[in-house]
Protein backbone atom coordinates (compact mmCIF):
# COMPACT_ATOMS: atom_id res chain seq x y z
CA UNK A 1 0.00 0.00 0.00
CA UNK A 2 1.01 3.58 -0.51
CA UNK A 3 0.97 6.28 2.16
CA UNK A 4 -2.07 6.18 4.44
CA UNK A 5 -2.25 9.90 5.05
CA UNK A 6 -4.57 12.79 4.35
CA UNK A 7 -4.65 14.83 1.13
CA UNK A 8 -1.96 17.46 0.75
CA UNK A 9 -2.84 20.69 -1.07
CA UNK A 10 -1.04 21.71 -4.27
CA UNK A 11 2.17 23.69 -4.07
CA UNK A 12 1.88 27.45 -4.22
CA UNK A 13 3.79 29.17 -7.00
CA UNK A 14 7.34 30.28 -6.33
CA UNK A 15 9.55 29.69 -3.34
CA UNK A 16 12.61 27.65 -2.50
CA UNK A 17 12.94 24.22 -1.02
CA UNK A 18 13.43 23.25 2.58
CA UNK A 19 16.93 23.80 3.90
CA UNK A 20 18.09 25.95 0.98
CA UNK A 21 19.06 28.77 3.32
CA UNK A 22 17.08 31.42 1.45
CA UNK A 23 14.04 33.48 2.22
CA UNK A 24 10.70 31.73 1.90
CA UNK A 25 8.29 33.63 -0.34
CA UNK A 26 5.72 30.82 -0.01
CA UNK A 27 4.80 32.04 3.44
CA UNK A 28 5.55 30.97 7.01
CA UNK A 29 6.71 27.56 8.06
CA UNK A 30 6.66 26.11 11.54
CA UNK A 31 9.32 24.14 13.34
CA UNK A 32 8.84 22.47 16.70
CA UNK A 33 11.83 22.02 18.98
CA UNK A 34 12.15 21.71 22.71
CA UNK A 35 8.45 22.24 23.36
CA UNK A 36 8.12 25.48 21.41
CA UNK A 37 6.33 25.97 18.12
CA UNK A 38 8.11 28.72 16.22
CA UNK A 39 7.00 30.57 13.10
CA UNK A 40 9.75 31.10 10.56
CA UNK A 41 10.03 31.85 6.87
CA UNK A 42 9.64 35.62 7.06
CA UNK A 43 12.54 36.04 9.47
CA UNK A 44 15.62 34.76 7.63
CA UNK A 45 17.47 31.57 6.75
CA UNK A 46 16.14 28.25 7.99
CA UNK A 47 19.60 27.29 9.26
CA UNK A 48 19.09 29.53 12.30
CA UNK A 49 16.26 27.31 13.47
CA UNK A 50 17.99 24.06 12.49
CA UNK A 51 21.03 25.02 14.56
CA UNK A 52 18.86 25.24 17.65
CA UNK A 53 17.37 21.84 16.98
CA UNK A 54 20.79 20.26 16.54
CA UNK A 55 22.06 21.83 19.75
CA UNK A 56 19.09 20.36 21.59
CA UNK A 57 19.96 16.76 20.74
CA UNK A 58 23.60 16.69 19.63
CA UNK A 59 24.52 14.30 22.48
CA UNK A 60 22.92 11.29 20.71
CA UNK A 61 22.92 10.50 17.03
CA UNK A 62 19.42 9.32 16.02
CA UNK A 63 19.10 5.65 15.15
CA UNK A 64 15.86 6.21 13.21
CA UNK A 65 14.18 9.07 11.39
CA UNK A 66 10.40 8.77 11.06
CA UNK A 67 8.87 10.89 8.31
CA UNK A 68 5.21 11.67 8.95
CA UNK A 69 3.28 13.60 6.25
CA UNK A 70 0.14 15.34 7.53
CA UNK A 71 -2.63 17.64 6.36
CA UNK A 72 -5.56 18.42 8.66
CA UNK A 73 -4.86 15.23 10.63
CA UNK A 74 -5.90 16.43 14.10
CA UNK A 75 -8.48 13.65 14.50
CA UNK A 76 -5.94 10.83 14.21
CA UNK A 77 -2.53 12.36 14.94
CA UNK A 78 -2.59 12.01 18.78
CA UNK A 79 -2.83 8.22 18.58
CA UNK A 80 0.02 8.03 16.10
CA UNK A 81 2.39 10.25 18.12
CA UNK A 82 1.46 8.47 21.34
CA UNK A 83 2.49 5.15 19.82
CA UNK A 84 5.91 6.54 18.90
CA UNK A 85 6.88 7.40 22.48
CA UNK A 86 9.73 5.11 23.58
CA UNK A 87 11.73 4.75 26.78
CA UNK A 88 14.72 6.49 25.20
CA UNK A 89 13.32 8.98 22.70
CA UNK A 90 16.77 10.44 22.02
CA UNK A 91 17.33 7.67 19.45
CA UNK A 92 14.19 8.64 17.55
CA UNK A 93 13.99 11.63 15.19
CA UNK A 94 10.48 12.48 13.98
CA UNK A 95 9.96 14.84 11.05
CA UNK A 96 6.33 15.88 10.77
CA UNK A 97 5.99 17.26 7.25
CA UNK A 98 2.74 19.21 7.26
CA UNK A 99 1.07 20.50 4.11
CA UNK A 100 -0.30 23.66 5.72
CA UNK A 101 -3.01 22.29 8.00
CA UNK A 102 -5.90 24.54 9.02
CA UNK A 103 -7.04 22.44 11.98
CA UNK A 104 -5.24 21.65 15.27
CA UNK A 105 -2.55 19.41 13.74
CA UNK A 106 0.31 21.75 14.60
CA UNK A 107 -0.92 22.43 18.13
CA UNK A 108 -1.17 18.69 18.77
CA UNK A 109 2.37 18.19 17.49
CA UNK A 110 3.62 20.94 19.78
CA UNK A 111 1.96 19.28 22.77
CA UNK A 112 4.14 16.18 22.25
CA UNK A 113 7.45 18.05 22.12
CA UNK A 114 8.40 17.24 25.74
CA UNK A 115 7.75 13.51 25.28
CA UNK A 116 9.30 13.40 21.80
CA UNK A 117 12.27 15.79 22.16
CA UNK A 118 13.49 15.17 18.60
CA UNK A 119 10.14 15.98 17.05
CA UNK A 120 10.48 18.62 14.34
CA UNK A 121 7.59 20.11 12.40
CA UNK A 122 7.82 21.73 8.99
CA UNK A 123 4.58 23.26 7.71
CA UNK A 124 4.30 24.64 4.19
CA UNK A 125 2.39 23.86 0.97
CA UNK A 126 3.65 20.87 -0.98
CA UNK A 127 2.89 18.91 -4.13
CA UNK A 128 1.49 15.86 -2.38
CA UNK A 129 2.48 13.07 -0.04
CA UNK A 130 5.62 12.01 -1.86
CA UNK A 131 6.86 15.58 -2.16
CA UNK A 132 6.50 15.85 1.63
CA UNK A 133 8.35 12.55 2.09
CA UNK A 134 11.17 13.67 -0.21
CA UNK A 135 11.58 16.89 1.78
CA UNK A 136 11.70 14.81 4.94
CA UNK A 137 14.48 12.65 3.52
CA UNK A 138 16.47 15.78 2.72
CA UNK A 139 16.30 16.75 6.42
CA UNK A 140 16.75 13.29 7.94
CA UNK A 141 19.83 12.50 10.04
CA UNK A 142 18.98 9.03 11.41
CA UNK A 143 20.71 5.80 10.37
CA UNK A 144 17.35 4.40 9.24
CA UNK A 145 14.34 5.92 7.44
CA UNK A 146 10.69 5.05 8.02
CA UNK A 147 7.45 6.51 6.62
CA UNK A 148 4.25 6.46 8.65
CA UNK A 149 0.74 7.82 8.15
CA UNK A 150 -1.07 9.91 10.75
CA UNK A 151 -3.67 7.14 11.14
CA UNK A 152 -1.06 4.38 11.71
CA UNK A 153 0.03 3.08 15.12
CA UNK A 154 3.21 1.39 16.31
CA UNK A 155 2.64 -1.53 18.67
CA UNK A 156 5.94 -1.33 20.59
CA UNK A 157 8.37 1.51 19.87
CA UNK A 158 11.01 0.07 22.18
CA UNK A 159 10.97 -3.28 20.40
CA UNK A 160 11.32 -1.63 16.99
CA UNK A 161 14.37 0.34 18.13
CA UNK A 162 15.83 -2.87 19.60
CA UNK A 163 15.42 -4.68 16.27
CA UNK A 164 17.10 -1.84 14.38
CA UNK A 165 20.04 -1.88 16.77
CA UNK A 166 20.62 -5.61 16.28
CA UNK A 167 20.16 -5.63 12.49
CA UNK A 168 23.49 -6.57 10.83
CA UNK A 169 25.24 -3.80 8.94
CA UNK A 170 25.05 -5.94 5.79
CA UNK A 171 21.24 -5.56 5.79
CA UNK A 172 19.87 -2.60 3.83
CA UNK A 173 16.13 -3.02 4.47
CA UNK A 174 14.31 -4.38 7.52
CA UNK A 175 10.69 -5.46 7.35
CA UNK A 176 8.20 -6.18 10.13
CA UNK A 177 4.72 -7.70 10.12
CA UNK A 178 1.61 -5.55 10.27
CA UNK A 179 -2.05 -5.71 11.13
CA UNK A 180 -4.27 -4.03 8.57
CA UNK A 181 -7.66 -2.82 9.73
CA UNK A 182 -9.38 -5.02 12.29
CA UNK A 183 -8.25 -8.54 11.49
CA UNK A 184 -6.03 -8.79 8.40
CA UNK A 185 -2.38 -9.68 9.03
CA UNK A 186 0.36 -8.68 6.58
CA UNK A 187 3.46 -10.89 6.69
CA UNK A 188 5.00 -10.61 3.22
CA UNK A 189 8.65 -9.64 2.87
CA UNK A 190 10.11 -7.96 -0.18
CA UNK A 191 12.16 -9.94 -2.66
CA UNK A 192 13.35 -9.60 -6.20
CA UNK A 193 11.28 -12.55 -7.32
CA UNK A 194 8.07 -11.32 -5.77
CA UNK A 195 8.53 -7.98 -7.51
CA UNK A 196 8.98 -9.84 -10.79
CA UNK A 197 5.69 -11.59 -10.04
CA UNK A 198 4.05 -8.17 -9.68
CA UNK A 199 3.55 -8.18 -5.92
CA UNK A 200 3.47 -4.86 -4.02
CA UNK A 201 4.48 -4.08 -0.45
CA UNK A 202 3.18 -1.93 2.39
CA UNK A 203 5.44 0.97 3.27
CA UNK A 204 4.37 0.76 6.93
CA UNK A 205 6.34 -2.49 7.25
CA UNK A 206 9.61 -1.21 5.77
CA UNK A 207 12.70 0.42 7.33
CA UNK A 208 15.40 1.67 4.96
CA UNK A 209 19.06 2.19 5.81
CA UNK A 210 19.58 5.85 4.92
CA UNK A 211 23.09 5.49 3.52
CA UNK A 212 21.83 2.79 1.14
CA UNK A 213 18.96 4.97 -0.09
CA UNK A 214 21.42 7.79 -0.75
CA UNK A 215 20.02 10.41 -3.12
CA UNK A 216 17.15 8.25 -4.39
CA UNK A 217 13.78 9.95 -3.97
CA UNK A 218 10.12 9.13 -4.67
CA UNK A 219 8.87 9.86 -8.17
CA UNK A 220 6.02 12.37 -8.26
CA UNK A 221 4.66 10.75 -11.42
CA UNK A 222 2.70 8.28 -9.29
CA UNK A 223 0.66 10.11 -6.63
CA UNK A 224 -0.44 6.98 -4.73
CA UNK A 225 2.10 4.27 -5.60
CA UNK A 226 5.52 5.91 -5.96
CA UNK A 227 6.83 3.80 -3.06
CA UNK A 228 6.41 0.68 -5.23
CA UNK A 229 8.81 2.04 -7.86
CA UNK A 230 11.12 3.25 -5.07
CA UNK A 231 11.24 -0.27 -3.59
CA UNK A 232 11.80 -1.84 -6.99
CA UNK A 233 14.75 0.45 -7.64
CA UNK A 234 16.35 -0.48 -4.31
CA UNK A 235 15.75 -4.22 -4.48
CA UNK A 236 16.14 -4.94 -8.20
CA UNK A 237 18.58 -2.32 -9.46
CA UNK A 238 20.61 -1.76 -6.31
CA UNK A 239 20.46 -5.31 -4.94
CA UNK A 240 19.22 -4.44 -1.44
CA UNK A 241 19.63 -7.14 1.16
CA UNK A 242 16.30 -7.51 2.99
CA UNK A 243 15.81 -8.95 6.49
CA UNK A 244 12.47 -9.85 8.02
CA UNK A 245 11.42 -9.67 11.67
CA UNK A 246 8.21 -11.77 11.89
CA UNK A 247 6.52 -9.70 14.58
CA UNK A 248 3.36 -7.59 14.30
CA UNK A 249 4.68 -4.17 15.30
CA UNK A 250 2.48 -1.79 13.31
CA UNK A 251 -1.28 -1.39 13.00
CA UNK A 252 -2.30 0.57 9.96
CA UNK A 253 -5.71 1.82 9.02
CA UNK A 254 -7.70 1.02 5.92
CA UNK A 255 -8.85 4.61 5.55
CA UNK A 256 -5.96 6.26 3.71
CA UNK A 257 -5.85 7.49 0.14
CA UNK A 258 -4.46 4.29 -1.35
CA UNK A 259 -7.19 2.24 0.32
CA UNK A 260 -9.85 4.42 -1.28
CA UNK A 261 -8.31 5.05 -4.70
CA UNK A 262 -6.04 3.32 -7.20
CA UNK A 263 -3.05 4.88 -8.89
CA UNK A 264 -4.16 4.27 -12.47
CA UNK A 265 -0.96 5.62 -13.98
CA UNK A 266 1.12 3.16 -11.95
CA UNK A 267 -1.19 0.31 -12.93
CA UNK A 268 -0.69 1.25 -16.58
CA UNK A 269 3.11 1.61 -16.28
CA UNK A 270 3.96 -1.20 -13.87
CA UNK A 271 4.64 -3.93 -16.45
CA UNK A 272 6.87 -1.61 -18.47
CA UNK A 273 8.95 -0.84 -15.36
CA UNK A 274 9.33 -4.56 -14.67
CA UNK A 275 10.45 -5.08 -18.26
CA UNK A 276 13.04 -2.28 -17.91
CA UNK A 277 14.50 -3.48 -14.61
CA UNK A 278 14.65 -7.25 -15.05
CA UNK A 279 16.76 -9.23 -17.57
CA UNK A 280 14.90 -10.29 -20.73
CA UNK A 281 14.98 -14.01 -19.87
CA UNK A 282 13.28 -13.40 -16.53
CA UNK A 283 10.65 -11.16 -18.13
CA UNK A 284 10.00 -13.88 -20.73
CA UNK A 285 9.42 -16.49 -18.02
CA UNK A 286 7.09 -14.05 -16.27
CA UNK A 287 5.05 -13.60 -19.45
CA UNK A 288 4.78 -17.36 -19.76
CA UNK A 289 3.32 -17.78 -16.27
CA UNK A 290 1.18 -14.66 -15.99
CA UNK A 291 -1.82 -15.91 -18.02
CA UNK A 292 -1.98 -19.11 -15.95
CA UNK A 293 -1.79 -17.10 -12.73
CA UNK A 294 -4.65 -14.81 -13.82
CA UNK A 295 -6.96 -17.72 -14.61
CA UNK A 296 -6.22 -19.52 -11.35
CA UNK A 297 -6.76 -16.28 -9.43
CA UNK A 298 -10.20 -15.90 -10.96
CA UNK A 299 -11.13 -19.45 -10.03
CA UNK A 300 -9.84 -19.00 -6.48
CA UNK A 301 -11.81 -15.79 -6.01
CA UNK A 302 -14.98 -17.48 -7.20
CA UNK A 303 -14.58 -20.53 -4.98
CA UNK A 304 -13.14 -18.83 -1.90
CA UNK A 305 -13.23 -15.43 -0.28
CA UNK A 306 -11.51 -13.23 2.24
CA UNK A 307 -8.44 -14.65 3.92
CA UNK A 308 -8.59 -17.99 2.09
CA UNK A 309 -8.46 -16.19 -1.26
CA UNK A 310 -5.51 -14.02 -0.19
CA UNK A 311 -3.52 -17.04 1.01
CA UNK A 312 -4.16 -18.84 -2.28
CA UNK A 313 -3.12 -15.81 -4.33
CA UNK A 314 0.08 -15.42 -2.31
CA UNK A 315 0.84 -19.11 -2.87
CA UNK A 316 0.40 -18.57 -6.61
CA UNK A 317 2.74 -15.59 -6.57
CA UNK A 318 5.35 -17.66 -4.76
CA UNK A 319 5.07 -20.38 -7.40
CA UNK A 320 5.47 -17.77 -10.11
CA UNK A 321 8.59 -16.19 -8.71
CA UNK A 322 10.20 -19.55 -7.99
CA UNK A 323 9.81 -20.40 -11.65
CA UNK A 324 10.85 -16.97 -12.89
CA UNK A 325 13.57 -16.04 -10.41
CA UNK A 326 16.43 -16.49 -12.89
CA UNK A 327 19.44 -14.76 -11.31
CA UNK A 328 17.54 -15.16 -8.16
CA UNK A 329 15.94 -14.07 -4.98
CA UNK A 330 18.34 -14.37 -2.09
CA UNK A 331 17.03 -15.86 1.12
CA UNK A 332 16.05 -13.17 3.60
CA UNK A 333 17.66 -13.51 7.02
CA UNK A 334 15.28 -13.44 9.97
CA UNK A 335 16.11 -10.94 12.69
Amino acid sequence: QSPETSHHPPLAAGGQGIGDGGENPRGPRLLCAGGRLRRVGCEGPIQKIDAGVRALTMDTHPLLTIILPTFNAAAVLPGCLESLVAKDERWLEILLMDGGSKDDTLAIASSFADRLPRLRVVSEPDEGIYDAMNKGMDLATGDWLYFIGADDRWVDAGRILELLRKTPTSVNILQINARKGENETYTRSMSRGRMLAGEEFNHQTIFYRRTFVGSLRFSRDYPLAADQLFNMELVVNQGARVAHAPEILIHYANTGLSAQQKDMRWIADKDSWIAKMFPPDEVARRKKWRPRERWVKRIVRILAGGKTSRIAVHWLQDQLYRRAKGSGTRQQPVI
